[in-house]
């Protein structure tokens, strides 16, 4: 398992390895035990900078910090260090929003020892009036019926602690097959995770 979870006080305290990797991965455990949905490639990436604006700057889960800036190629890097072997050490993730007006979705990838991952997770991301990010992930059990009865390309894997649903269609395809659906079905599993604005960001 790639994620750290440690005590502290009443509440569960998240390493930035497992909050940035994913930026939300961690919570979903929570709610889904080691189950998870992911996909060969990104979404296709949505165009404009309105919505990199909001993105942008610093960010807070529990008490980890989350960097988001986008680069000229329209991909958000998202850093932060964490002490680990006596030394801060720079954690890297990358985020490509996609979707539209409907339905606002985003890919995430994250590094592990300086070697990106080959499979991207996504989520459904809004904003509050306040600014702060609202993020939910996929509803397991629907990616699951979806792949196991056809409807969806790719396949899943059960094992003794979950299901990985890895999704073999193409971006196009899939974010067509996203758009058909209900959001509050696809999305609708446990609470939002919500990441506080602590600077930086367009209003």
């Amino acid at each position: 398992m790639i994620f750290d979870f440690r005590k502290k006080g009443d509440a569960m305290r998240y390493s930035f390895n497992s909050v940035v990797r994913l930026m939300i991965l961690p919570f979903g455990i929570l709610v889904a035990g080691c189950s998870s949905v992911t996909t060969d490639q990104p979404l296709p990436r949505m165009s404009g900078t309105f919505e990199q604006g909001l993105f942008e700057g610093v960010w807070m889960a529990n008490d980890q910090i989350l960097m988001v800036q986008f680069s000229s190629d329209g991909i958000a890097r998202v850093a932060g260090l964490e002490w680990k072997d006596d030394e801060f050490q720079l954690e890297r993730a990358e985020l490509i929003l996609s979707g539209g007006d409907d339905l606002k979705v985003a890919s995430v990838r994250a590094q592990e020892d300086g070697e990106w991952l080959d499979q991207y997770f996504f989520v459904q991301y809004e904003f509050t009036q306040q600014g702060d990010l609202v993020l939910r992930l996929p509803n397991v059990d629907f990616f699951d019926e979806a792949v196991s009865d056809g409807r969806l390309e790719g396949f899943v894997d059960r094992g003794e602690y979950g299901r990985d649903i890895r999704v073999g269609a193409s971006p196009e395809v899939f974010l067509e097959f996203l758009k058909g659906q209900d959001p509050s079905v696809i999305f609708g599993v446990g609470d939002p995770v919500v990441l506080k604005r602590v600077c930086g960001g367009d209003s």
